[in-house]
């Protein structure tokens, strides 16, 4: 009956018509806002950073800004009405480097890559140092339509450098001050010593004079013997190793120095000794009798007898001990500024190469969508969308390893270890794998049936199997075999993936786990070098164990040692690299 009466109605052409342009139009209205909204995601990427990023158009005179992020309105006082359709040389001031102006000059002429350190100045006059890095942006046929400016201010860090120079140049001063002033001393003393023997009263005075200063310098002071004794001593320099005047009578040198010190100490002492020289001084560490590091500025001059024979030296220390470890201090801030700004740099670097050319296939696809799809069949047109829905995936994963690592790093990635059925799980990671690969390699999975459920985060887990699937299938020839393996016992699960891809040299084995490192053979093979370090942290967090081994040419094997339970097995039991399960 109802067969019949579709039978016996008439299509209508205007409708059929009319139905087909509603939904081209719908189409077209879906495109356009799913490319809204990735530009949307876009903008959010570029406003949340804390870097200033300015974008300016390559094909105009003068390349006038035609973007900036609020950070740079942080960073240079101008808001975006005032610094859109201008060139960037209203930041540049008279202490801004001609040198520097004209290499940015040249490298945007040349179109080329730049990166440099120029003095600029905020609306407010106020100047700061700017770690400046141009990239130009190309369109799908190479042309550049656009420069990208990424901002960093590192005017502390400059400032530091700057402190430290003059901190350097002002203990300089100071030792050469002092070291004259007990130079001067020691010249004295030799002097007052040498007339004890010719004029009694003389020597008298000279005794009082150097008792006082001896018995009252804010500096120790000893006489030492020819074998290194110092045979008399002054109250700040047994306060300041610990010894009593007996106890420091008693010893060598030698036995109160920093070993790493004895060797070239006892050589210059040795010099002194048989008068071929007359002074030396240097900085260096003696133990306390408590075992305490103390580092002294030491200053030592040879007195001879009136025969002219070396008769014994005068030793002079200035405990420098606060000074040292505020210069260490200092360098290790500096250092540390230093880490996290080439990681800073490292992280825009990755993710400006990664999203380089994502960013030009999805403009070229969204170009071709704009100018041809009234040509196209929706075949077509649905190509290139879902080239653009991949493309935008990529840049996705990418952003998500990055904030993850960075999470990892800072030690705020959650581990919520919860029961797991591990086989169900492995079997569903399989099937997302084969979905998104096809048929370009082949997948083989054995599994042990003993598996039983396990604490295991699923989160993290899937993270560990879903980059390492990753790099197996990245690095490994269409179709080639990808092996996965699981085997449990009453303490371990052992996840396995081996590949038949490029391997990795040896010498890159050692350093595979650290953020952005590469191996060197991996050619034009895309990837931020990021995928295995996550993996260790989340196996870490696990108090698991990540293994690799891997031959040029032949291929890869990670392995993937994780507790049943994390609070109960200690890491001496983990299972052997051998095959996991029963042939």
């Amino acid at each position: 009956m109802y067969l019949s009466k579709l039978a016996v109605n008439p299509v209508d052409n205007k409708q059929v018509t009319e139905i087909t342009s509603r939904r081209v139009a719908e189409n077209k209205h879906l495109q356009r806002r799913e490319i809204k909204q990735m530009l949307r995601l876009y903008d959010r990427a570029l406003s949340a950073t804390s870097n200033g990023i300015v974008i300016a158009d390559a094909q105009q005179p003068d390349y006038p800004l035609i973007y900036c992020n609020p950070a740079f309105e942080k960073l240079t006082g101008y808001s975006k009405e005032e610094v859109l359709g201008f060139n960037c040389r209203f930041l540049q001031g008279v202490d801004s480097d001609p040198e520097v102006i004209e290499e940015i000059r040249t490298c945007l002429e040349q179109k080329k890559d730049c990166a440099v350190v120029v003095k600029n100045y905020r609306k407010d006059g106020t100047p700061f140092w700017n770690e400046l890095t141009i990239s130009p942006v190309r369109d799908s046929k190479g042309r550049v339509t656009h420069f990208i400016g990424v901002q960093n201010d590192i005017t502390q860090r400059k400032l530091a450098e700057e402190a430290l120079q003059k901190a350097n140049q002002e203990l300089e001063q100071r030792v050469e001050e002092r070291t004259a002033a007990l130079q001067q001393a020691n010249e004295m003393l030799k002097k007052e010593i040498a007339e004890r023997k010719r004029v009694e009263a003389a020597l008298r005075e000279s005794e009082a004079r150097f008792r006082a200063i001896f018995e009252r310098a804010a500096i120790g002071i000893a006489l030492i013997d020819m074998d290194g004794r110092p045979v008399v001593s002054n109250p700040a320099l047994q306060k300041m190793l610990g010894y009593s005047s007996a106890e420091l009578g008693s010893m060598t040198f030698a036995e109160f120095t920093h070993p790493n010190d004895v060797s070239n100490d006892s050589e210059e002492y040795q010099q002194l000794v048989t008068g071929n020289r007359e002074h030396y001084q240097k900085s260096k560490r003696y133990y306390r009798k408590d075992r305490k590091l103390v580092w002294g500025n030491l200053s030592i001059s040879l007195v001879r007898d009136s025969k002219g024979k070396p008769q014994f030296a005068v030793g002079m220390v200035e405990n420098i001990t606060k000074r040292k470890q505020a210069e260490v201090a200092l360098h290790k801030a500096l250092v540390k500024e230093k880490e996290l700004g080439e990681l800073k740099s490292k992280i825009i670097s990755i993710t400006s190469h990664e999203f380089r050319t994502p960013l030009t296939t999805i403009l070229s696809s969204a170009e071709l969508l704009e100018n041809y799809s009234q040509e196209w069949n929706e075949a077509k047109k649905l190509k290139h969308i879902q080239r653009i829905k991949m493309t935008v995936s990529q840049m996705t994963r990418v952003l998500d390893d990055v904030l993850l690592l960075g999470k990892a790093e800072a030690g705020k990635l959650k581990f919520t270890p919860q029961p797991l059925d591990l086989v169900s799980f492995c079997y569903q990671a399989i099937e997302e794998l084969r979905l998104g690969i096809g048929s370009r390699h082949l997948l083989n999975f054995s599994f042990d049936q003993k598996c039983e459920p396990a604490l295991i985060d699923e989160k993290l887990l899937r993270y560990i199997l879903s980059n390492l699937f990753s790099n197996a299938v990245k690095y490994s020839p269409e179709g080639s075999t990808i092996n996965f393996e699981l085997a449990c016992n009453d303490r371990w699960v052992v996840l396995r993936v081996q590949d038949r891809g490029i391997g990795i040299p040896q010498e890159d084995l050692d350093r595979l786990f650290e953020s952005f490192h590469r191996a060197r053979n991996v050619g034009n093979i895309q990837g931020s070098g990021l995928g295995l370090a996550i993996a260790k942290n989340c196996v870490d967090l696990h108090e698991g164990k990540i293994a690799l081994e891997s031959q040029v040419g032949v291929g890869t094997t990670v392995t993937v040692s994780l507790p049943l339970n994390p609070n109960k097995v200690s890491k001496e039991d983990f299972p052997p690299n051998e095959s996991l399960t029963s042939d």
